[in-house]
């Protein structure tokens, strides 16, 4: 790999990598060996993972950049970019090994390790101790996030699948119960109010006609809540 001669070249060339790994995983998702979003998110990532690819890459490589420069490095920013960038030829593999659990995580992070401890001794000029040191123990750390990652999702999964059966449950209880109301209600109809009011009524106080309105209905029950509150305590006078 040349250390020099512009961006372009391995801009496009990380572009590539990018919509074949969209490709790769808008494939895998359709043949259900993949989880994901939705059709429409599936081919999404096919004009996405081009752009991220190269957006990233610039990131990625500003992170390596900086991990050469202290093991020693005195390639530019170019340089570490143009590795970075040719690195990412094993991104539609990578996607291609996440159907595997666990598995697919471990193979990728090694097989990039290799890449990237090949490119500090061929490219940088790194000691081959001082490469598999720092990119083992980075690799070791990316294995490590990524299972606690799946397991963390497994676990919310499988909350969110118990907190959807309680919230059925829930659900078909409470239409149980508007169920037996709205049969208890059939069954045993509430009499009309002209009917109980003069069981209400005190004694020497005539009962509204049984087709008296409703306005008459509600003054006679004003009355019986005056006539019914005690009278106010007497005052002692000074």
């Amino acid at each position: 790999m040349p250390k020099s001669g512009g961006f372009g070249e391995p801009m496009v060339f990380a572009a590539v990598m990018g919509a074949a790994a969209g490709v790769v995983h808008a494939a895998l998702y359709f043949a259900g060996l993949r989880p994901g979003a939705g059709a429409i998110a599936a081919l999404a990532a096919v004009f996405v993972m081009p752009v991220a690819s190269v957006v990233f890459g610039f990131v990625v490589s500003a992170v390596l950049f900086v991990i050469w420069k202290l093991m020693g490095s005195r390639e530019s920013f170019e340089t570490a970019y143009r590795c970075g960038a040719y690195s990412t030829a094993i991104s539609p593999i990578n996607i291609a090994l996440g159907v595997v659990p666990f598995a697919g995580a471990a193979v990728g992070a090694i097989w990039g390790a290799v890449i990237l401890i090949a490119a500090s001794v061929e490219t940088h000029k790194i000691r081959v101790a001082t490469a598999r040191l720092v990119f083992g123990i980075l690799c070791g750390a990316s294995i490590l996030l990524a299972l606690s990652a799946r397991i963390a999702g497994r676990a919310m999964s499988r909350r969110a699948s118990a907190m959807r059966a309680e919230t059925a449950r829930m659900q078909a209880e409470a239409a149980g119960i508007q169920g037996r109301i709205r049969r208890i209600q059939a069954s045993a109809p509430l009499p009309p109010l002209s009917t109980t009011l003069p069981a209400l009524m005190p004694p020497g106080r005539p009962p509204a006609p049984p087709d008296g309105s409703l306005e008459d209905q509600l003054k006679n029950i004003q009355v019986l809540k005056a006539q019914t509150q005690p009278p106010p305590p007497p005052q002692n006078g000074n």
